[in-house]
């Protein structure tokens, strides 16, 4: 096996919803995806062709040794003056993953070259620290959307300095009383900068939203959305922690008027950060847009993110997260004693001659980006 050449296999929808045999062993599983990930991706509304790849596995000897998965989506592409939006399939990486002990063959990188000579539209949000540098040494475009942070509870942070035990569950216990005298404060100055706007949970939209949500934003590529679509993102899951929830919400606004709406979703991290943070439950806005009624009456979209984040800190979480580069909110959230740490990344790449290769796509601000894009509902 040593010396055996790494070979690239594609798995096409077909083959996953015909339960088609793979050619390789895995011996250490992780190439298999679960049945619970299964059925998400064959439950897709965007899902395309049969032949559409689906999986591409990385082998050596015949034993699996990387993998990656595709999420197919449509970006809508609207140049700036065009009379409509371009409607543009892209293959959204997820679980990118190569064992530690294989990542001298480079077989990570060889996955992502296969797909670059499949002439796709390809993409990757929220990749990890270790990811966007090689996105990058690709020539993949790169859109950092900074990530703002507010603890809400101690017990990590402080067991991160100070270790487990009496002594951390006392300084954790006088560190909360601190958060919960902020935590009043801020519920405060949350409703007095989101009034008269209300958070209804439900658990579908309407199907007359249909035609506020797909409406494409002039100058900007943007992310699918649709009822059938959220239905799918906030229903459908790739694990069965129960921890894991997202709460989708109707915004409404003056005489009680439907003018947008947001998700916010809870997700439990063993490890949440590269500093070291163990066992927090995070939430997050993941999902806002405000709809022809709400520009009508002058809703801003700082205003549902901060709406959101009221409904994530109900939820009983350990800390908030805010992804955002709107300069003034982002200088309303430092206010907030929000703190910005790190970003996420949306990485992409066009295929040649299409809408998503022209290079007005690679700058600050020509994406409408939404920290639920691609698959990060679902995980």
């Amino acid at each position: 096996m040593a010396d055996a050449p790494v070979q690239i296999h594609v798995r096409t929808h077909r083959d996953l919803r015909d339960g088609v045999a793979p050619p390789w062993s895995a011996p250490l599983g992780f190439a298999t995806i679960t049945p619970v990930k299964l059925r998400a991706l064959l439950s897709n509304p965007l899902l395309g062709p049969d032949e559409d790849p689906v999986q591409l596995i990385g082998t050596k000897g015949g034993v699996a040794i990387g993998r990656i998965d595709l999420v197919r989506g449509i970006v809508h592409v609207m140049p700036e003056g065009a009379a409509q939006a371009h409607d543009v399939p892209v293959y959204w990486g997820s679980e990118w993953y190569v064992p530690e002990e294989h990542r001298s063959t480079l077989v990570g990188v060889l996955l992502l070259l296969k797909l670059q000579q499949m002439r796709l539209n390809l993409g990757a949000h929220g990749p990890s620290q270790m990811a966007v540098p090689v996105y990058q040494k690709l020539k993949w475009a790169d859109l950092p959307f900074p990530r703002h942070i507010l603890p809400r509870r101690s017990r990590s942070i402080v067991e991160k300095f100070v270790g487990a035990g009496p002594h951390a569950a006392l300084l954790s216990l006088l560190a909360d009383a601190g958060l919960a005298a902020h935590g009043v404060v801020l519920r405060r100055s949350l409703r007095a900068r989101t009034a008269p706007l209300h958070a209804e949970p439900v658990e579908h939209l309407p199907p007359e939203l249909d035609a506020d949500l797909r409406r494409p934003e002039p100058g900007k590529a943007s992310c699918h959305r649709s009822v059938a679509w959220l239905h799918w993102a906030c229903s459908a899951a790739f694990n069965e922690d129960a921890r894991t929830r997202r709460q989708l919400a109707l915004v409404r606004g003056q005489a009680g008027k439907v003018v947008g709406h947001l998700v916010v979703k809870t997700r439990f991290f063993e490890t949440a950060s590269a500093r070291g943070f163990k066992n927090v439950l995070l939430g997050s806005v993941h999902d806002w847009m405000v709809y022809d009624e709400g520009r009508r009456q002058g809703v801003r979209d700082d205003q549902l993110i901060l709406l959101g984040a009221g409904l994530a800190a109900s939820m009983g979480v350990d800390a908030l997260e805010v992804c955002t580069d709107d300069a003034p909110l982002r200088d309303t959230l430092k206010k907030m004693l929000f703190r910005e740490v790190g970003a996420m990344h949306l990485v992409f790449k066009g295929a040649v001659g299409g809408p998503l290769a022209d290079a007005a796509f690679t700058k600050p601000g020509s994406w409408r980006i939404r920290p639920g894009d691609a698959d990060n509902f679902l995980i």
